[in-house]
């Protein structure tokens, strides 16, 4: 597995953008949302947005600023919080697709918006750590640079533009969750950056090879430091100690491989078991279930995603 466990999440785990619609926006609008994306953003390049989820207030986003939006239901982008909404599938009907413009007066409103695609169970943990609806202010340079890059490229048709289109989302996405993470929510464990340097470097261990028969002594050289320290340190960062976050952490990937249809036999390999038998019984000690069991429970779930 890749050190960055991150990066390898929105990979294998297929969190990849779509641009789904490039707009100027005019006078007294409203477009309602009905798409079903799990997480979305909205990045307001001139202008400004208000959004209002279903249940609950409007969120208002300034010129330079992005939203991210974690919702499974509808919701309302407008030119002002009490705006009326319209479907979306009607105005596009009336107007036309990407790039949307619709005509009016006082200044433009420009928003780049896309929506992200998840499966597995790591991909639930990412959601769950973010909250409804996430205000990321201008400033940070990767993301400014993404958005150049975005609206350069629906400026223009060239070959490959799609392709290009949805990779700067997912560089997107990254850049966002970078600055959310360092200045207004704490990260999943795996995901983040511990300040803690034997702790980080013990982590990308545990990362990079699950497979590995690591040991506390193991990850201690590793991080170049006592087993002691480790153990107490990594306790301190994480919330718990290092082999049971390695087993924490392998039963994650285990759960995902079994989503992809692996055999029992690849997922013990994949995760450092011996044997299906000794996989089999830690997957029940840890998930409550056996793995067979667990992966025909998941079935319905992800045919239906």
């Amino acid at each position: 597995m890749s050190v960055d466990a991150l990066a390898d999440l929105l990979g294998r785990a297929a969190a990849h953008g779509s641009l789904f619609a490039h707009s100027r926006l005019r006078g007294s609008w409203g477009l309602r949302i009905t798409e079903e994306a799990r997480l979305s953003v909205h990045a307001v390049v001139s202008g400004e947005l208000w959004c209002r989820p279903d249940g609950q207030p409007p969120v208002h986003v300034p010129v330079g600023h992005v939203l991210l939006l974690r919702t499974a239901g509808p919701y309302d982008l407008l030119a002002a919080p009490d705006a009326d909404a319209v479907p979306l599938e009607q105005v596009l009907a009336a107007h036309g697709p990407s790039p949307l413009e619709l005509p009016g007066e006082g200044p433009a409103t420009e928003l780049l918006c896309g929506s992200y695609s998840f499966r597995g169970v790591l991909c639930e943990d990412l959601l769950a750590a973010l909250p409804p609806t996430s205000v990321v202010p201008a400033g940070d340079p990767t993301v400014a640079a993404a958005l150049t890059l975005l609206t350069a490229e629906v400026g223009a048709e060239h070959a490959g533009q799609q392709t290009v289109l949805d990779r700067v989302l997912d560089v997107l996405l990254v850049a966002l969750l970078r600055v959310l993470w360092a200045d207004q929510l704490r990260p999943p464990v795996w995901a983040g950056a511990p300040q803690d340097r034997a702790v980080a470097a013990a982590l990308r261990a545990v990362h990079g090879d699950p497979a590995h028969p690591w040991t506390v002594a193991g990850l201690a050289r590793v991080a170049n430091v006592s087993r002691a320290a480790l153990a107490r340190r990594f306790a301190a960062e994480v919330g718990s100690p290092p082999l049971t976050y390695l087993t924490w952490w392998r039963m994650r990937l285990a759960r995902e491989a079994l989503l992809e249809g692996a055999t029992l036999a690849q997922v013990a390999r994949q995760v450092g078991y011996a044997t299906e038998y000794a996989f089999a019984a830690a997957f029940t000690r840890e998930v409550g279930t056996a793995p067979g069991r667990w992966r025909r429970a998941q079935q319905p779930v992800a045919a239906s995603g």
